[in-house]
């Protein structure tokens, strides 16, 4: 472990970074390296240089801040070696409330550990699942579950139960919730609102049998639940909640497989007492592993189901009907990898809108609404994967700051990540190395895009095959678009959800009043601030505003005349007098042409 800082002041000072950042730099990652039990040392990081700065980087002649690791990155999240090492997908959060977001990395073999973007460990932290092999295969969900201002962390681990933690890694009262083997989950956690009251509700599922379950924030069922499925049903996937009705109360969107021969699946929407809505379940072929995607894909207003099964890419609309120009077979399977939706135009208005998926020899589709290919797609960067059923999805975000979406994945195979335009060129610096393990390919971690260090440019998070959690630090701005889908499962939630953009009335021929979309803000829930976006038909005067839970004006964002297009604004969490507003669920209002739109935004601290 002596060799890695002097290798590491060598690689700082080949960016040409100043000596004060250097002696900054050298010091957060001494600190890093001291809060991180390691029984043995791991060929390529502590003997490697890098260990702080990605080999990509360091082969390419004029290296630069565009593609250098970010300072006290990467950071080890496993204790194991060989398949089980795998890291999952990261997440950032601001869970302590201190206006600095924090990092929750989860690894294969069970392990769990929290950094701040620094990467020094949390109080608190690690955590060690029970137990030995593959513990945990899913992503964390981040809310205030108990109103404290503090997020809490839920987790389905397969051999403890649905795990919630405070920040500091206490376990919050009234959880977890255990199951008798061979119960056990396995899809990520998501967390919604499935009834009229205040708080936060979460929905997983467990195995064997399959039954999926809602709780309240304090640890009880909700009543109706749970609903247990036939025999031999099995799923993987991240339940999706949607407010499909516009009730203000949630559906869940929910994928099941028959593990049986031959394979086959099944989505579902159902209500929040578990009821199917008419024209489902949904039959489709295949064993599907992966999640539903849902997002008003084709713009007309009603939502649409991005699905993949064991043999085919498939689009629903609320009825569970197949859409024209679907199902697309690919040369592959595309169950493996949980698909996308993203706008690639504009800084990422909905009308935009177009689906990323990955089948298991990597290919990388981009497909428009009719389900035809997007021009450039597909790419292929990557050898058939041995054996992996949970392989990494695409995310979408502008990560070179020219307003477009662009899509990033890693690939097991090659051991890199990789992020392309809208058109499927490499971006420039790219891919990086992301280090796995060759027998297996594993590589489970899906990336992330944010604003880590809160210096307003780009950082991307990955986990890597060997346990680690990468932080690379970008010169772009960090810019959300309303068609970002910037982590596995979309948001801190793990909704699965690209919400539609709030439209009004239809504009009647030659009269003058202005028409206007207002779209969900991003990041929701956020903390410190999220972007506002709406778009202008003509020139109009608009207001802008924020009313909290009462009724009550607490902060004007905009006022005045705008011109057509695309319009931005910030919050930032605070009233009109500068003070922090409390947690809880706020409106955006969009007054245009004697109109008002409203998006719900919620505020976590």
């Amino acid at each position: 472990m002596t060799e890695c800082p002097m290798k590491f002041i060598a690689a700082v000072l080949k960016t040409g970074v100043s000596g004060a950042l250097l002696a900054l730099a050298i010091s957060a990652q001494a600190e890093s390296m001291a809060s991180v039990t390691d029984p043995a040392p791991i060929d390529g990081c502590m003997t490697d240089v890098q260990c702080i700065v990605s080999t990509s980087a360091l082969a390419t002649e004029g290296v630069t801040e565009t593609n250098i690791a970010s300072r006290g990155w990467p950071q080890r999240i496993s204790t194991a070696t060989g398949l089980y090492a795998a890291g999952i997908a990261a997440i950032a959060a601001d869970l302590d409330n201190d206006d600095d977001l924090e990092v929750i990395g989860c690894s294969l073999d069970g392990n769990v550990r929290v950094w701040d973007h620094e990467g020094l460990l949390q109080p608190g932290w690690p955590y060690h699942a029970p137990g030995t092999g593959g513990l945990i295969k899913s992503s964390p969900a981040c809310v205030d579950l108990d109103g404290d201002g503090d997020l809490e962390i839920i987790l389905p681990v397969i051999t403890a139960g649905i795990m919630v933690w405070h920040h500091d890694g206490s376990t919050l009262s009234g959880w977890p919730k255990t199951f008798a083997w061979p119960q056990r989950p396995f899809g990520s956690a998501s967390v919604g609102n499935l009834d009229d009251d205040p708080e936060w509700e979460i929905v997983a599922a467990v195995n064997d049998p399959l039954t999926l379950y809602v709780w309240n924030a304090d640890g009880t069922l909700v009543p109706g639940w749970p609903r247990e499925f036939p025999e031999d049903w099995h799923s993987m996937a991240t339940p999706a909640l949607v407010d499909i009705d516009e009730d203000d109360i949630d559906e869940i969107v929910f994928v099941r497989l028959w593990a049986g021969s031959p394979n086959g699946s099944a989505v579902h929407i159902m209500n929040a007492m578990g009821v199917d809505l008419p024209g489902w379940p949904v039959s489709l072929p295949g064993a599907t592993y992966s999640s539903a995607a849902v997002g008003d894909l084709d713009d007309d207003g009603d939502l649409e189901i991005l699905v993949s099964s064991g043999v085919e890419q498939t689009m629903l609309d609320l009825g569970g009907a197949v859409q024209p120009g679907w199902p697309f077979a690919g040369t592959a399977s595309l169950s493996n990898a949980s698909p996308t939706i993203g706008g690639f135009a504009g800084g990422g208005p909905l009308a935009e809108l177009k689906i990323a998926a990955a089948n298991i020899c990597s290919d990388q589709f981009i497909f428009v609404s009719d389900g035809s290919i997007s021009p450039g797609w597909p790419v292929q960067r990557d050898g058939c994967v041995i054996s992996n059923i949970l392989l990494p999805s695409p995310i979408i975000a502008d990560i070179d700051g020219d307003g477009v979406g662009d899509v990033v994945m890693p690939t097991p195979a090659s051991e890199k990540l990789w992020a392309w335009s809208h058109t499927g060129e490499d971006l420039p610096g790219w891919p990086h190395s992301l280090p796995g393990d060759t027998t297996y390919q594993t590589n489970y971690g899906s990336a992330m895009v944010a604003d880590l260090d809160l210096d307003e440019d780009v950082e991307v998070l990955c986990a890597s095959g060997d346990g680690y959690l990468h932080v690379w630090d970008l010169a772009a701005p960090y810019n959300s678009h309303p068609g970002d889908w910037p982590s596995l499962h979309h948001d801190l939630r793990n909704s699965r959800y690209l919400a539609r953009p709030v439209m009004t009335g239809v504009i009647a021929e030659g009269t003058t009043a202005p028409g206007a979309r207002l779209y969900d803000c991003s990041p929701n829930p956020f903390n410190p601030s999220t972007r506002v976006t709406y778009r202008l038909q003509e020139v109009a005067r608009v207001e802008l505003t924020v009313v909290d839970p009462s009724g009550r004006t607490v902060r004007e964002l905009e006022g005045g005349v705008r011109t057509a297009g695309l319009q931005t604004a910030r919050w930032d969490g605070r009233d009109d007098r500068g003070t922090r507003c409390p947690s809880g669920v706020y409106s955006i209002r969009l007054e245009v042409g004697g109109e008002s739109l409203t998006r719900k935004v919620v505020l976590l601290k």
